[in-house]
């Protein structure tokens, strides 16, 4: 690509690993409340492979795998609210992707790198703070702290008013077609898809990889 100046990344499922530190969580949730099922390994994994089936990469209502974990096993529960536990809790398993720190320390030499995420502004900030140091960015945009959400074009306009830099010098690096890809194209932005699923078709002319440290290739 050329013409580019700055990076940005999304964060779950594009440096941090939402697969991983979401299963840890929903692990931690069966250890606290159905404790005593918690040592039948088989039953805990096909409860946990549920509720990450449930979770839909997070694009779900959070209160779903709760509900549906309640209904298909017939266990007892106790009436919590499970979106404010699972932002209570989420930031304590993130961690990054593999070769994530590495890519980013890279492109630092030779381009501005910002953080553009969607989330609540307080659970995201911790979440993506237990992962990485956010010193590491140039900017830093959480959109619950912005008041617009990805692919909302206004809080494109922020990061690209933070990054000082023209849109069509950016590019977005995330895994969500419609927030990263739509969002940063109808922004003025390049886009790069990272989506680990190699057999879904796709008919848009976008730059795609399938693991973070392609993207050296590509910048």
């Amino acid at each position: 690509m050329d013409n580019i100046k700055a990076v940005l990344f999304d964060f779950d499922d594009t440096l941090g690993n939402r697969n991983g530190y979401a299963y840890y969580m929903y692990d931690n949730f069966i250890r606290t409340y159905l404790s005593d099922i918690y040592d039948n390994k088989l039953l805990k994994e096909a409860m946990l492979q549920d509720m990450m089936t449930w979770d839909q990469r997070g694009d779900s209502d959070k209160s779903y795998p709760y509900h549906k974990i309640r209904d298909k096993y017939h266990v007892e529960l106790p009436d919590i609210d499970f979106l404010q536990y699972f932002k209570d809790n989420i930031n304590k398993y993130s961690y990054l992707c593999d070769d994530a720190l590495n890519v980013i320390n890279y492109l630092k030499t030779k381009y501005k790198v910002g953080l553009l995420t969607n989330g609540d502004k307080i659970s995201q900030r911790a979440k993506v703070s237990h992962a990485i140091d956010l010193d590491i960015f140039d900017v830093v945009v959480i959109s619950g702290e912005q008041g617009y959400h990805k692919p909302a074009k206004a809080i494109y306009d922020i990061a690209i008013a933070k990054l000082n830099v023209k849109p069509d010098e950016i590019v977005m690096v995330g895994d969500n077609f419609a927030n990263d890809v739509y969002g940063a194209i109808n922004a003025g932005m390049k886009a790069i898809w990272i989506w680990p699923d190699d057999g879904r078709p796709m008919n848009y002319d976008v730059a795609r990889i399938y693991k973070l440290d392609e993207l050296l290739e590509l910048l």
